[in-house]
């Protein structure tokens, strides 16, 4: 799940949606496989999610699916996306240049 596809920053803030509860995070970076979230209280690895993302420059949301795989340096946890659509997966290679 984790292949090494391009990795773009996003300096924009991303609601999360977990447990019926939504939160806003600062994304760090974002490639077609997943995303990168500051936080001060990280999740617990395995925690399925929903991100809602507004891609430059259109704007155009995505809202994708994910789990918490990684804890990053105790400020920052990283989201695996999971079974993206056509359209989602072409807006992110659009976004990320890693078509």
């Amino acid at each position: 799940m984790h292949d090494r596809c391009l990795r773009a920053p996003l300096d924009s803030d991303v609601a999360v949606e977990s447990a019926g509860r939504q939160t806003f995070r600062s994304a760090l970076n974002l490639s077609r496989s997943g995303i990168l979230l500051a936080a001060d209280e990280l999740p617990d690895l395995g925690t399925p999610v929903r991100v809602v993302i507004s891609l430059p420059p259109s704007g155009r949301f995505v809202r994708l699916q994910g789990r918490v795989v990684r804890h990053d340096r105790g400020s920052a946890y990283a989201v695996a996306f999971e079974a993206i659509d056509e359209h989602e997966r072409a807006a992110l290679e659009r976004y990320t240049g890693s078509a």
